[in-house]
């Protein structure tokens, strides 16, 4: 008997808990995110990237102020900041222009081989994105790291994020449940007597 309540109590926990997980009670999008990277901001990711391949297709195949340009028209449309940093992590607020370190993106592309590095920032999702060195760009750059590109956005993974953990701890809460029901039935005792019946004839 005290297997079958030791056994119920911690089934009944695990249920009480998938349950709860469900509901989002806790952790948030947020505090999971060095753990399990939602598709939600999976897709922001998508998304800057696009917008650094856009920068950078613009600044080379027109003319490089219009790169910048274009960056003030995604500020404005997608709510955003954007900055722009040279190989070394100087802010370069124009062509032509410096401005102070940042450290993160100094770091960021100062290793081997530079990807894009995004972490969460209290409600903003920040994005540093290092440019390669393509054909396109050596025309006025000769070295391999050439800067990057740092986004910043607010996010707000709430349906993207419900979603899936909903499809997560549904099966999870459902299989505990029914493993609960089946020790409930369960008797032990029943099994044990049946077998000490047997051995007394």
């Amino acid at each position: 008997m005290k297997v079958k309540i030791f056994t119920g109590m911690v089934t009944l926990a695990l249920l009480v808990l998938s349950v709860l997980e469900i509901f989002q009670v806790y952790p948030g999008p947020d505090k999971i995110y060095s753990v399990y990277k939602s598709g939600y901001f999976r897709e922001l990711d998508r998304s800057n990237s696009v917008i650094a391949d856009s920068f950078i297709m613009i600044k080379t195949m027109t003319q490089p102020v219009r790169g910048w340009l274009s960056i003030k028209n995604f500020e404005e449309k997608y709510k955003m900041s954007i900055n722009v940093y040279d190989a070394a992590g100087y802010l370069v607020p124009a062509p032509g222009e410096k401005g102070e370190l940042n450290r993160m993106v100094a770091e960021n592309l100062s290793t081997p081989d530079p990807e894009i590095r995004s972490v969460i920032d209290g409600n903003r999702y920040v994005s540093i994105i290092p440019f390669k060195n393509g054909k396109e760009c050596r025309i006025c750059h000769r070295q391999s790291r050439i800067g990057a590109l740092m986004i910043t956005r607010d996010f707000n993974a709430s349906a993207y994020y419900t979603l899936e953990r909903r499809l997560i701890f549904i099966p999870f809460s459902a299989f505990f449940l029914i493993l609960f029901i089946m020790i409930v039935k369960w008797d032990p005792g029943k099994r044990i007597k049946e077998m000490f019946d047997k051995t007394t004839y």
